[in-house]
């Protein structure tokens, strides 16, 4: 009778060190699941900026085709913003700006060109950036919220121990 008290004894000291342990491991998964999220957000952040950068440069490349599309329906104004923008890069007056018809047909021309490759960075920018921003919302609304929950089950376990 008394070696099977012992027996038992043993057996809830050692149902302890299994909770006790149990419960470490539950907090440095909530902890490590909690770095991840902080690491993700950024990495999620920085991939919509890459999409973000894309889409500008396909939007540049989308204006200069549409403008040398349209060379003979420039309007005036129109004429004198784009003399305006030529200038501002190579430092003339606007006045002096000759050839802006063929500096938006040789940008139309490099746009044409570039188009499938800004177009393969867009695909790689929403893939990599719906991967990457898929985990976190996964890490955010499941596996933090169940490691928090088996911690919390684990800790209610030990207080009725």
């Amino acid at each position: 009778m008394i070696a099977s008290a012992l027996l038992s004894l043993l057996a809830c000291t050692a149902c302890e060190s299994r909770l006790e342990r149990d419960i470490r491991e539950a907090r440095a998964d909530l902890k490590s699941l909690r770095e991840l999220q902080v690491s993700l957000r950024e990495i999620c952040s920085s991939h919509k900026m890459d999409l973000n950068k894309a889409m500008g440069l396909k939007s540049r490349a989308d204006f200069d085709i549409a403008a040398a599309e349209n060379l003979d329906n420039i309007s005036k104004s129109q004429e004198w913003d784009i003399r305006e923008s030529i200038a501002a890069r190579t430092g003339i007056a606007p006045s002096e700006v000759d050839g802006w018809k063929s500096v938006l047909e040789g940008r139309a021309s490099n746009a044409k060109s570039d188009l499938y490759d800004i177009n393969e960075k867009i695909k790689r920018a929403t893939e990599d950036r719906d991967y990457v921003c898929g985990n976190l919302q996964e890490n955010e609304k499941q596996d933090i919220p169940e490691a928090r929950k088996r911690l919390l089950e684990l800790i209610k376990e030990s207080k009725r121990s």
